[in-house]
């Protein structure tokens, strides 16, 4: 086993490595989508943490400072720039608790409106972080023998304050696939080298 040279570009590179190697097997045994969900849970959140936040144990921030600059630049940016052609990208905005006794399909068939213009990466990959790690990944349908759309939820805060509702992300397999390659290739990208 090789150690990894660092988690920003080497470790969330493997795990595409592995998605591109066992997607074949996967979609034989109707688990790509687990696969994928399984990579983006590491590769999506762990960059993601140690470069975004000043105070995280790793200190990437300063560590690397140029890629945390670069990093910080990319992520402000519109989530377009991550989404390739894929359209199925979909928001719904502050949904009361409530309104999920109804099921996830009720949920999924309702106001939902494309991402907004200037809606950045940062927005979206912080709402698919939080739905990877508290456990608020949905399909729909949710009866369906195939999944159609993956749907990633966030509880909504004001100042880190709950609000009782909750937004939600709405994503076709394909273009969520396509925007997590795009997230590491950007990610290889960046000039890592430590700061002295």
């Amino acid at each position: 086993m090789t150690a990894y040279s660092d988690f920003i570009q080497d470790f969330p590179g493997r795990c595409i490595d592995i998605l591109d190697e066992y997607i074949g097997d996967a979609k034989q045994k109707n688990r790509e989508v687990t696969l994928m969900l399984a990579v983006a849970s590491a590769a999506l959140t762990i960059p993601f943490e140690r470069l975004r936040y000043k105070g995280h144990i790793t200190d990437d921030v300063n560590t690397y400072k140029a890629a945390s600059t670069s990093f910080n630049k990319k992520i402000h940016q519109p989530f377009s720039t991550l989404q390739g052609q894929g359209n199925s990208w979909k928001y719904i905005e502050s949904v009361d608790k409530k309104d999920f006794d109804k099921g996830i399909d009720s949920v999924v068939n309702g106001n939902q409106k494309d991402l907004p213009e200037g809606y950045t990466i940062d927005k979206v990959l912080a709402l698919v972080r939080n739905a990877l790690a508290h456990g608020n990944i949905f399909t729909y349908p949710s009866q369906a023998p195939q999944i159609e759309i993956m749907v990633f939820i966030s509880e909504e805060r004001i100042n880190n304050v709950p609000t009782g509702k909750y937004n939600v992300i709405i994503v076709s397999p394909d273009d969520f696939l396509v925007s997590l390659k795009e997230w590491v290739k950007f990610l290889k990208s960046l000039e890592l080298k430590a700061s002295t």
